[in-house]
């Protein structure tokens, strides 16, 4: 993959050369991008996430509902709350895949 090390503007018809990242900056690193969890809010959500799908994979593979079975039953209110934290956090978590990390070595 080509980056361009400066981007050329032509401004006042004067041909400028604009470094496109600090010279300090290796183009490697730059290209090298780790996605990573930076918030506690990130992290909860992944939890969340994880527990429902644990959940979800024993109501499939059991007939076990683990959450209506801890707080009393489908239609108990802990029940939703869980419920309702987990869509959340599924929702949420559309914006961690549409995030730009800082490229790191």
């Amino acid at each position: 993959m080509y980056l361009p090390e400066y981007l050329f503007c032509n401004s006042n018809r004067i041909l400028r050369r604009i470094p496109l990242f600090n010279s300090s900056e290796s183009l490697d690193s730059i290209v090298k991008g780790v996605v990573s969890m930076k918030t506690p809010i990130d992290r909860l959500a992944i939890l969340l996430l994880i527990v429902g799908g644990l959940n979800w994979l024993a109501i499939g593979l059991f007939g076990y509902d683990f959450v209506a079975g801890i707080f009393g039953g489908v239609e108990a209110i802990g029940s939703r709350i869980v419920y309702s934290l987990v869509g959340i956090a599924g929702i949420y978590s559309i914006s961690l895949l549409f995030r730009e990390a800082p490229a790191t070595e």
